[in-house]
């Protein structure tokens, strides 16, 4: 070795640190996992929510299928303008000078004198 080599050597002696790590015991920690779900069980989650999932998506279904003779019913109705108000019926009123003949007389201890 060259004596620049050498000088240089020493230095990084000085400076790198050496460690060293040793066990107290031994010991192996087994990790075993288990499935949550066995096989069955996993298949009737499956099946329960694909089955939600269908029955809204009939439904879904269902109601796209009744909106649809609404909305022909509403343009036909614009278009041909028959569309059909409700009947208000009759008006009931009572005319002022027959109003005290028609209503019972209050009870005597009900109106106020004072």
């Amino acid at each position: 070795m060259a004596p620049s080599e050498a000088q240089g050597y020493d230095e990084l002696k000085d400076e790198v640190l050496a460690l060293h790590i040793s066990f107290s015991s031994i010991t192996k920690d087994m990790i075993t996992e288990l499935p949550t779900f066995s096989t069955l069980t996993l298949i009737s989650s499956l099946g329960g929510v694909l089955s939600l999932y269908l029955g809204m998506s009939l439904v879904m279904c269902l109601e796209i299928l009744e909106i649809f003779p609404l909305m022909m019913q509403r343009i036909i109705n614009r278009h041909f303008n028959t569309s059909q108000k409700p009947d208000p019926g009759p008006k009931i009123g009572v005319p002022r000078r027959n109003a005290r003949k028609r209503y019972p007389k209050p009870v005597a201890w009900a109106i106020n004198t004072n």
